[in-house]
């Protein structure tokens, strides 16, 4: 862990000094920095096609898990990379790609699916790094991701995909909803949605009453599982949600989060970090400025 908050600072104070930078960053652990990105470490190429796809009928194959709802989406491709026709996110986009080529390496030396992404501090682009990441892993061939707005209190991740918020987790965590009703398949091939429905005040005690490990064991036929999580720093529902999950994915805003303060956060989860996105690394908003270590 010391290598990446060593990353963490270098990089920090290269954005400070340098003004800007055209990518996110991956900051890996010392382990991961002996394993080399090559095409054989990799499953399978990337489907070229998976981007868009007309409305389908719903996907989802587990024994476990009721099929779920085919909704109407429309992405938001300011902020979904991938869908970005502009030309403007190219280095960006590589970068996702990179940070997806870590984390297939690093499930090769121990088994996970399900990723929590967090922060230490408010307004670092979690879930812009959840979104774009989802996108990343769903367009390899053959492979099928869920990915999950766990940020119960603030919701925002629908708005990504241009998706419907209600019903959500909050609502299926309350015994308000099934499973089946929550889950949604939209116009980006094999990529699921859970959304966070209604904004709840409780969502600690929702999160810790046992239902969303049954929910994320019942999807357990789904490649991955990226669940978007709220900071560190204003509530604890993102150490609960770690419980649930097999890792950690720590979003830091370059040149504004302090080593100290990553390094605190690393305390706070129940499971390990595999790695550090550094953001924004131009000191403006969500553009497509990441950089990854893991």
């Amino acid at each position: 862990m010391s290598r990446i908050f060593g990353s963490v600072s270098t990089s920090a104070g290269q954005a400070a000094t340098a003004g800007t930078n055209p990518t996110p960053a991956f900051l890996p652990t010392r382990e991961q920095l002996h394993t080399p990105v090559t095409a054989e470490n990799l499953p399978n190429a990337e489907d070229p096609t998976a981007v868009l796809t007309e409305q389908s009928a719903p996907r989802v194959e587990s024994s476990h898990l009721p099929e779920s709802n085919g909704r109407h989406w429309m992405p938001d491709s300011s902020r979904l990379l991938f869908l970005n026709n502009t030309g403007k996110y190219v280095a960006a986009i590589e970068q996702f790609r990179s940070v997806r080529s870590r984390l297939w390496q690093i499930r090769q030396r121990q088994p996970f699916s399900k990723i929590l992404v967090s922060s230490a501090r408010p307004r670092e682009g979690r879930t812009f790094v959840s979104a774009n990441l989802a996108h990343a892993l769903v367009r390899q061939k053959g492979k099928r991701v869920l990915l999950v707005d766990g940020d119960l209190r603030n919701p925002t991740l629908h708005t990504y995909l241009g998706a419907s918020r209600e019903p959500g987790l909050s609502n299926y965590l309350a015994a308000n909803v099934n499973s089946s009703e929550i889950v949604q398949n939209g116009s980006i091939r094999d990529l699921s949605f859970i959304p966070g429905g209604a904004p709840s005040s409780d969502a600690a005690e929702l999160l810790s009453n046992g239902r969303l490990e049954e929910l994320l064991k019942a999807c357990g036929d789904y490649d991955w599982i990226v669940v978007d999580s709220p900071s560190l720093a204003t509530v604890c529902d993102a150490s609960i949600l770690s419980d649930s999950c097999d890792g950690v994915l720590l979003v830091v805003e370059a040149a504004r989060t302090s080593v100290e303060l990553v390094e605190r956060a690393q305390h706070e989860f129940a499971k390990p970090i595999l790695g550090v996105v550094l953001n924004r690394l131009n000191g403006t908003a969500n553009n497509g400025q990441t950089k990854t270590t893991a």
